[in-house]
């Protein structure tokens, strides 16, 4: 106390989430990827510091009954991505509530925003485990299936939504698009859950693939 900042030393902000603990009479199953828990809300300290004020920087927009997961901050610390589903409702249908989307958070100007602006886009599926890519994009698993429909169009045959292995619900698969939202494309396929990507120096992501059970693959892009 009373000494003067060290001028050498850096802050550097943190981010974590809190939330209730899970009732142990309800566990989610590991697969289930689109299930939520209510009461989570993301925070943010100046600096790595106990005695550094937090900041909810969520509940503002999301209320209480969110559920935030899968931080990721980018490559030059400013920015960090998040997956957040808003209104985890008790006693309503799965179907009726809104999906996980993808945000984001500027540090600098303590701003916060969903990648797809478009409502009805946001909407056509569960988006979950961003990362940024090192060309500006953000790659991210999805329920959406974008090429999947667009295969089955071309078919004649009508949309629906591969499902995952156990045919809990459909399978998360790796999409990409830009830091607007836009040019959304789908680059893994299958009825397995395709999730936790990873950029490699290389440039290529790693990700997990659940096969009733975990296993490790690279995809280059």
């Amino acid at each position: 106390g009373g000494q003067d900042a060290d001028p050498v030393v850096v802050d550097v902000p943190i981010a974590y989430v809190k939330r209730p603990v899970p009732p142990a009479d309800n566990p989610t199953s590991p697969t289930n990827l689109s299930a939520a828990q209510p009461g989570a809300a993301l925070y943010v300290r100046v600096r790595a510091s106990t005695t550094a004020a937090e900041e909810n920087v969520t509940t503002s927009v999301a209320g209480e009954d969110a559920d935030i997961r899968d931080l990721s901050v980018s490559f030059d610390g400013k920015r960090m991505l998040f997956s957040m589903r808003i209104q985890v409702l008790p006693d309503v249908e799965e179907e009726d509530l809104p999906s996980w989307n993808i945000w984001e958070y500027e540090f600098e100007s303590r701003s916060l925003r969903r990648i797809i602006e478009d409502l009805n886009v946001a909407e056509q599926g569960h988006d979950r485990f961003p990362q940024y890519l090192p060309d500006g994009r953000i790659v991210f698993s999805s329920t959406r299936q974008t090429q999947t429909a667009e295969v089955l169009i071309d078919e004649g045959r009508g949309q629906f939504t591969v499902p995952e292995e156990s045919r809990n619900e459909s399978a998360f698969l790796l999409h990409v698009m830009n830091d607007d939202g836009g040019d959304i494309h789908q680059i893994t396929f299958g009825n397995s859950h395709d999730f936790y990507p990873s950029i490699l120096s290389n440039g290529q992501i790693m990700f997990s693939r659940w096969m009733q059970g975990s296993t490790i693959d690279q995809l280059d892009i």
